[in-house]
C-alpha cells in the first residue's frame, strides 16, 4: 500500500499561524501538541504567500515520505525562525534505527518526545513518527478529508484503540 505525504508540521501554536497565512492550506491536528499543514496535491503551499516569506518568524519542518510495501524515502527541511536549519533529503528508510529518518528527527527538532506504546504491544515505544499519528491516512488529499470532516489527533487515537480492541476480542 503506497503511502505519500507533502507538508509542513510544527508544534500547534506554529501551525496554526502557518494555516493563517496560506489561504488554500488545511490545518490538520495530530497528537502531542503537534499539527500539520497541507496544500490540495495540485497545489504547492510554499507557493500560497507571494510577496513574503511564509516562514518568517516560524520554526516548522517541510516533510515528504514515498512508501510502499514498507520500504520508500523521506526528506526534511527544518526551519527555524524562518531559516533553514538543515535538510536531509531522499533518505532511504533502511536504517533500523527509525529515530535518524528524517521526520523523525524533525519532530524531535522541534521538541516533540514520544511518549505513546504500541497498541499491538505496550512493551514497544512508537518513534515519533507514530507517536504523533501520521500513520492514520496515507496521502495529502485524505489528511485534508480527514481534517474536514472534523478529525484531530483524539480520533487517530480513537480509530487506533477500537482496531486494538477487534484484534484482542
Amino acid at each position: 500500500m503506497a503511502y505519500e505525504l507533502d507538508a509542513f508540521i510544527a508544534l500547534a501554536p506554529a501551525a496554526r499561524e502557518l494555516h493563517a497565512r496560506a489561504p488554500r492550506s488545511t490545518l490538520v491536528p495530530l497528537r502531542g501538541g503537534v499539527a500539520m499543514v497541507l496544500a490540495p496535491d495540485d497545489v504547492d503551499l510554499v507557493d500560497l504567500s507571494p510577496g513574503e516569506s511564509l516562514l518568517d518568524g516560524l520554526t516548522v519542518a517541510r516533510i515528504e515520505a514515498d512508501f510502499f510495501g514498507g520500504t520508500g524515502m523521506q526528506s526534511a527541511w527544518f526551519h527555524r525562525d524562518g531559516r533553514l536549519i538543515w535538510s536531509d533529503v531522499d533518505n532511504p528508510t533502511t536504517d533500523q534505527d527509525a529515530s535518524t529518518w528524517p521526520i523523525n528527527r524533525a519532530l524531535a527538532d522541534l521538541g516533540h518526545r514520544p511518549t505513546r506504546r504500541a497498541a499491538w504491544n505496550p512493551a514497544v515505544l512508537l518513534d515519533s513518527f507514530g507517536d504523533v499519528g501520521l500513520g492514520h491516512c496515507r496521502s495529502n488529499d485524505r489528511w485534508i478529508r480527514f481534517a474536514h470532516e472534523g478529525g484531530d489527533g483524539a480520533a487517530i487515537t480513537a480509530f487506533e484503540d477500537e482496531l486494538s480492541r477487534r484484534k484482542v476480542g
